[in-house]
């Protein structure tokens, strides 16, 4: 037996120096000098055939060992000793190798003083556990095999001490077989149960005795202040709930080790898989005992014997003893008998069981209810659930049975639809037009839970709910109709009741029998009652009067009556959000125990100084709130608006609390609100005129999506006013996000993930044949091994560098015991698929050309939807999505391996890196100081990146002008010629140097300066610099300076833009690849290729064969984006900015990092995130993408974020963490690129709907609004327009965001620029369009005469087939809107003028212009898409009907004469209506 652990930390290296007397200092200096930090570090270090001469160099290398004859012999024994270590660990492990056999002596006595040194504890030896049993907890820890032993297996020092029984056996006549008898220890009581648990604390406490690494942070394996307290809490749950049954506590015991046992299997740390496993068996250890547990005969368990069978004979001259009653564990109050005489059979309750045939007594439950009637359920015992216990006594307050019928045995009605209903209901998603709210500090609930909202308004608990992220199911009761219907159609999975009376228990059981949620909430207003005559809020209501107060009397608000049951906690008050008062109390608490100290609100963005929540609010109109809602934050919601109310004739005895002015405003509005709703801050101004805000701005203040009420009927008055009040009767919704960020410290525990049924028979068949089936990637051929990855980083990636050869031998041995093969999957389902390559080639033609009528129909007709989505060309993609479908919900745990390793691999590259910080450039130091090069050079290898120059260029910095070498990621192009050098720089650079020496500040210069001071404070660049330090630095006219300005993007942060076109940096770049990015419809093109793969063909497929999906998104930012990346020094002079700084002058500042403007600079950043996301899809399994800086996470496995998780790890792991302030947990309704999507509707309609955000569409609206009221427009106002408009429309209205450019382009000057009539007409189609905007939903399954009078107020042509071909696209849609109704167009026309008119929305011909307007604006309003295609004359079936009418003989001989007439009749009195148009 070896004398070394090798599986200590650092695989035995302290242990192997101690066994060999070798000193501490010695040892440490050894380590030192060579950077040892595992035993194989040492052994592999020299080689085996010379090792004796090679142990000496490594001794002789370090200065105070040199000629240290007694040190070399020392470690010369060390290194002996270290590998026959190796050697044994190596060896493959004998049947007989027994994990209870005595650690070695060594790896003991350090164990007992590492015990000593934490815990100074001394243990009774009734308490301390045996070596045996210490022996194999720390090598199942060590192996991370841990596995569950029995109580009456568990051995202290004491039981081991005590002689053993001697058993003999009689093989023949003359011999016999003596042996020791392995008994185990008797357990008969609950606490001889505990006392056992105890020493098996103790052992766990002793083998964990260790730090291991796990997600970021070092973890105690076990300590025992954890251990012990499962183990005193076992034994007060199984005193308060099992009436100390040992059964029980056994039954749990083994439940909870066998999670414990199961998470530290998959490399979780005891002390976190013990808190984990807590959490997973909270109501196990909570559930009152229902019944006695009795233990089969053969069971054998500790403190149970076998019940003799009737048939056995009594011992002579004994008497038979009558069988004591086994009396109910339960402690339930009973009833014998019921209502008519009847008595219940008390045999059949108490668990003995009823043998008679002939009894004539009830076989029901005999508990007696709160209400003192019998329960009367079919199966007494059985565990049964509890709906709330806030729930009224009289609709729900029972306890109900699973299996019994379906009916209330208080013989009340049962509400069979809505119990059928909610059986069937789908999860709960959004489908209401704007978007939800997001928060980036709000974690979703894992797994899936029931809600049950009573007066539930129109549901904003729900929408709060739906905000988080979280899956649930719904059932809402409410007896208003408008607020029902609001609810119906945002959320039409919810099964809403009229009467909060009809919800009672007994309606839950069948959707119980069908799902298992993790838990319920309940959600309860306080329903209408009398008035409070201090609470000037209520003076009008109808009280008790109202319709919702006639229903059983209670609610939530109650629990004020016993505050001594429950923690009382004042959450902080909306107005800390920065926009309105609400402030309430809440109390929270569990049984008799109130919240925990520890128990906070989420502080990283509830009313922090993150900024006010939600960050604006946009209206229909200019007008702007009188204070500033940052500053409401900043003073903790002192100035927010006064709380809003139901709107009706409020009365004025409050008159007398607000100022005059305040109090004229009230009388004025007709009292519609309290007076206080009148002060100054709770109004919106523009300029004098003030106003109440309006239902969209109420919401949005409330934390609702600002088009959630969009419902409500009646006329515009009355409308308001029911919108108004349902928001008055509502609560703040992120002050409920921030309540249910509590909820899992509220329940003392952590939601968990579900543990899924991983159907391991049918695993193993999906991946037999794949590159997943064991043992394949071992030895798939072409992979590359650990020394195969470090010898082509050497050659390929990092060649030309000087590193040291000792280094590249450190790095092959800390990789040789990592499977990187396991990385590697992708390389091999490539090869075996045949495939090279990241992407599709685009070479595919749409054009028909030159085909006859009957050929090109024929053609046209097979042609795809130009709108169909397509499987997305990366193969990568197909990659994960194979993953998934075969891993299936197995991919959890599949991909945490690969997580694991791929950070054993990040840690075994640290040498390396530490090594290549001597080669980083100054501006590397500057800005990626944090980068991970040999990471990247890892990635690079086992991926076989074609851009073999990142890594390197991360130390070295990137090119900015001249001809960029092409990284191989992106598509080529025919490189422009580059400015020369020449003519860029000497005189032509100290030209343009002094032109801004000469120039005047530019605009926003103050806050241009504050910017770049900013960025110095960052190091990003240098500190300011005159012309003659520059000059004196990189020469006369060598240097050549970017020209700086400022814009104010859509969240209103200032971004500072380097202008490279306008300085000529651009003109001296020579691109030879331009980039490709991912839209939005890679999110629906990947789920429809998921379906595809799982064979899904309807919603419904979802639940019932894959109910282990839900698709879910999550978003993070990456940091410093360009400004990350460093120059090289060689490019220095041309990364210089000209700053203009207060009462200096110009001054210049050199960037380190990339600049915003520089056209190279788009193609080096996207490097970075290209090969981030391939790693993170094809090495940990994450269906991932980016759009420059701004990731998205597809999450498929339900209960798991792989994509989100292994996207962080990987950027973190190459030093560009993402933002933990933008990075928004996934959830299924979710903003991304400026649109807000929502996933919730994939598994119940089978679409993922894609629409612009509100706060978008409330932009562009208000820009466009003010430009018609002015007249005229900007400059800079036109640009802004232009980009929003373009990139909203790009979402879903295709080609309409075209309308405005002939308008926009006119305002070219720096002034305003008046527009005319046609110009405002253009401005107020769009605006009416942008209004109307509808969402996009994915799913995941001309031949008339135009009058003359029309062509008569045509711009005068020679001819005008231009615009009569154009017309066509005005005229169909008009005559056939039925027809085209949501329908994607696939559009021939026969004149390539107006072709390309419709294309691009624009003509510089007016009246053509106007017509390809109104044709989009058409398409718009009937949801229709129209992709235009052009068709040669000869191949248009429409042809010679244009031309010859109906006599055209082709036209004739396709038939349906009486439909061409009528169409004809039609057409004519269209246009002929055209010309009465204005």
């Amino acid at each position: 037996m070896s004398r070394v652990d090798v599986l200590a930390d650092d695989r035995g290296l302290q242990g192997c120096f101690k066994v060999a007397n070798i000193q501490q200092e010695w040892a440490q200096d050894f380590i030192t000098k060579h950077k040892l930090v595992t035993l194989d570090d040492y052994i592999y270090s020299v080689a085996n055939d010379t090792w004796e001469k090679g142990v000496e160099t490594l001794v002789s290398q370090v200065p105070t060992l040199r000629d240290n004859m007694i040190a070399l012999a020392r470690f010369r024994s060390a290194f002996d000793i270290g590998r026959e270590a190796l050697r044994q660990a190596a060896a493959p492990a004998t049947k007989s190798a027994d994990l209870d056999e005595p650690l070695p002596e060594a790896t003991m006595k350090s164990l007992n003083q590492d015990w000593a040194r934490r815990y100074n504890l001394q243990l009774d030896p009734s308490l301390e556990p045996c070596e045996a049993l210490r022996s194999r907890l720390y090598r199942e820890f060590r192996k991370g095999q841990l596995t569950v032993i029995e109580a009456r297996k568990v051995k202290s020092v004491i039981t081991v001490a005590q002689p053993k029984t001697q058993g003999s056996v009689t093989l023949g006549d003359n011999l016999h077989l003596e042996f020791e008898k392995e008994e185990g220890i008797p357990i008969k009581s609950c606490v001889e149960y505990y006392l056992q648990m105890r020493v098996l604390a103790h052992a766990l406490a002793w083998a964990g005795n260790y730090q291991v690494d796990y997600e970021g942070g070092r973890h105690w394996m076990m300590d025992l202040s954890t251990v012990l307290g499962y183990v005193d809490v076992a034994l007060r749950s199984s005193i308060e709930f099992a009436g100390g049954s040992m059964l029980w506590l056994q039954r749990n015991d083994v439940l909870t080790r066998g999670k414990l046992a199961t998470y530290v299997n998959r490399g979780m740390p005891g002390s976190v898989a013990m808190k984990q496993a807590l959490h997973e068996t909270h109501f196990e250890w909570r559930s009152p005992l229902a019944a006695p547990l009795v233990v089969s005969s053969g069971s054998g368990s500790p403190g149970t014997t076998k019940r003799k069978q009737e048939s056995s004979p009594l011992p002579v001259g004994e008497a038979p003893t009558k069988r004591p009653r086994t009396l109910k564990a339960d402690r339930w109050a009973t009833v014998s008998m019921i209502k008519g005489g009847k008595r219940l059979c008390k045999p059949y309750n108490d668990g003995r069981g009823c043998s008679n045939s002939q009894c004539d007594q009830m076989h029901a439950c005999d508990v007696k209810l709160p209400n003192g009637k019998p329960c009367l359920c079919a199966t007494p015992g059985d565990p049964c659930l509890e709906i709330a216990a806030a729930l009224p006594a009289t609709p729900v307050g029972r306890v109900v049975s699973l299996r019994d019928p379906l009916v209330d045995p208080l013989q009340r009605p049962v509400d069979r639809a809505s119990a059928d209903r909610l059986r069937a209901a789908k999860p709960v998603a959004w489908r209401g037009l704007g978007d939800l709210p997001q928060f980036a500090w709000a974690k979703p609930l894992v797994g899936s839970w029931l809600v049950i909202d009573l007066w539930a308004g129109f549901s904003g608990l729900c929408v709060a709910l739906l905000a988080m992220g979280v899956r649930f199911h719904a059932v809402a009761a409410e007896n208003d109709i408008f607020p029902a219907q609001v609810a119906e159609q945002i959320m039409p999975q919810v099964v809403t009741v009229d009467a909060v009376e009809t919800v009672t228990g007994t309606m839950f059981r069948p959707f119980l029998q069908r799902r298992q949620v993790r838990g319920i909430i309940l959600g309860a207003a306080r329903p209408p009652r009398m008035c409070d005559p201090g609470d000037c809020h209520v003076f009008g209501k109808r009280g008790l009067y109202a319709p919702r107060s006639h229903g059983p009397v209670y609610s939530m608000d109650g629990l004020p009556t016993y505050p001594h049951r429950c923690g009382r906690l004042r959450m902080g008050a909306t107005g800390a959000c920065g926009w309105v008062q609400r402030p309430r109390l809440l109390w929270l608490g569990q049984g008799r125990c109130g919240v925990s100290p520890r128990c906070t609100p989420p502080t990283a963005g509830y009313g922090s100084s993150l900024g006010p929540i939600p960050p604006s609010c946009a209206g229909r109109d200019p007008s702007q709130s009188l204070f500033d809602a940052a500053e409401v934050v900043k003073a903790a919601g002192q100035g927010a608006m006064h709380p809003f109310t139901r709107e009706f004739w409020h009365p004025c005895d409050r008159v007398k609390l607000v100022p005059p002015e305040a109090a004229a405003r009230f009388y004025q509005d007709e009292r519609r609100f309290p007076p206080l709703a009148y002060t100054a801050e709770s109004l919106l101004w523009r300029k004098d005129e003030w106003r109440q805000p309006g239902p969209e701005e109420r919401a949005q203040m409330m934390g609702f999506p600002a088009q959630c009420l969009q419902a409500v009927q009646g006329p515009a008055a009355v409308r308001r006013q029911r919108q108004n009040s349902m928001l008055g009767n509502g609560f703040h919704l992120p002050m409920i996000v921030a309540l249910f960020c509590l909820l899992p410290g509220v329940l003392s525990m952590q939601v968990p993930r579900p543990l899924f049924d991983l159907a391991e028979r049918k695993m193993q068949e999906r991946l037999a044949g794949t590159v997943w089936e064991p043992g394949r990637l071992q030895v798939f051929p072409g992979l590359l091994s650990s020394d195969q990855v470090v010898q082509s980083m050497q050659r390929t990636v990092f060649g030309s560098l000087p590193i040291s050869a000792n280094v590249w031998q450190l790095t092959a041995t800390r990789l040789a015991p990592l499977p990187v093969w396991q990385l590697q999957a992708y390389t091999a389902w490539a090869v075996g698929r045949g495939l090279t390559g990241q992407r599709y080639p685009g070479n595919s033609r749409k054009g028909l050309d030159h085909l006859r009528k009957e050929e090109h129909i024929k053609q046209a007709v097979g042609l795809p939807s130009p709108f169909r989505l397509r499987e997305w060309p990366e193969q990568d993609v197909d990659f994960v999505l194979h993953a998934i479908a075969t891993w299936q919900q197995a991919l959890i745990g599949y991909s945490e391996q690969c997580r694991q390793v791929f950070r054993q691999v990040c840690t075994a590259l640290l040498p390396l890196d530490d090594e290549l910080r001597k080669f980083r450039v100054h501006s590397a130091v500057k800005v990626a100081a944090g980068k991970r090069p040999a990471v990247l050079a890892f990635l690079t290898v086992i991926l076989r990146w074609p851009d073999l120059q990142q890594p390197l260029q991360m130390l070295q910095g990137y090119p900015i002008v001249g001809a960029l070498e092409p990284s191989g990621v992106f598509r080529s192009i025919t490189a422009r010629e580059a400015l020369p050098k020449e003519e860029w720089l000497g005189d032509a650079a100290v030209a343009a140097v002094e032109r801004i020496e000469s120039s005047r500040p530019p605009r926003f210069a103050e806050r241009i300066y504050a910017a770049t001071v900013l960025e110095q404070q960052k190091q990003f660049c240098s500190p300011f610099l005159t012309k003659r330090c520059m000059d004196e630095r990189f020469g006369v006219g060598q240097w050549r300076p970017l020209q700086r300005f400022l814009i104010v993007q859509p969240d209103g942060k200032e971004r500072v833009i380097d202008n490279a076109r306008k300085t000529l940096h651009n003109s001296s770049t020579a691109m030879m690849e331009t980039i490709y990015t991912v839209h939005l419809d890679f999110i629906p093109a990947v789920i429809k290729q998921l379906a595809h793969r799982l064979q899904v063909t309807s919603p419904g497929d979802w639940s019932v064969f894959h109910p282990w999906a839900h698709f879910r998104l999550g978003t993070d930012d990456l940091p410093d984006a360009y400004r990350g990346l460093p120059v090289c020094p060689e490019h220095l002079p041309y990364s210089a900015v000209a700053v203009w700084v207060p009462q200096q002058g110009w001054r210049y500042t050199i960037l380190w990092g990339l600049a915003f403007g520089l056209e190279s600079a788009v193609v080096s950043f996207n490097r970075l995130p290209q090969l981030g996301i391939a790693a993170t899809r094809r090495c940990l399994y994450g269906l991932a993408a980016a759009y420059f800086d701004d990731e998205l996470a597809v999450e498929v496995v339900a209960a798991a974020d792989i994509s989100q998780q292994a996207l962080r790890l990987l950027f973190t792991s190459i030093g560009a963490p993402p933002q933990k302030a933008k990075g928004f947990a996934p959830s299924p309704d979710r903003h991304y690129l400026g649109a807000a999507i929502h996933l919730g509707s994939v598994m119940t309609t089978g679409c993922v709907r894609i629409q612009p955000k509100f706060a978008t569409v409330a932009k562009v609206a208000g820009r466009l609004r003010v430009a018609i009221a002015n007249r005229c427009l900007t400059k800079e106002e036109a640009g802004k327009l232009r980009g929003d408009i373009t990139w909203m429309f790009s979402l879903a209205a295709g080609h309409m965001g075209r309308i405005a450019q002939p308008v926009l382009a006119k305002c070219s000057s720096d002034g305003p620029t008046p527009m005319d009539d046609e110009d405002v007409v253009t401005l107020q189609v769009l605006l009416r369009i942008v209004l109307d905007c509808q969402p996009r939903d994915v799913q995941v399954c001309g031949m008339d005469k135009v009058p003359p009078e029309v062509i008569d107020s045509w711009v005068p042509r020679r001819q005008q087939i231009y615009p009569g071909e154009a017309i066509v696209a005005l005229v169909i849609p008009a005559l056939l809107p039925d027809l085209l109704r949501g329908q994607d167009l696939l559009w021939f026309v026969d004149n390539e003028s107006a072709t390309s008119t419709l294309i691009r929305c624009v003509s510089s011909q007016c009246d053509v212009h106007e017509i390809a307007q109104f044709s989009h604006y058409l398409l718009n309003s009937l949801d229709a898409r129209a992709w235009f295609e052009w068709i040669d004359s000869e191949s248009n079936p429409s042809d010679g009907l244009s031309r010859l009418g109906l006599a055209d003989e082709w036209t004739q001989a396709q038939g349906d004469e009486e439909k061409l007439q009528a169409l004809v009749a039609c057409s004519l009195q269209f246009l002929q209506s055209m010309s009465d148009w204005d």
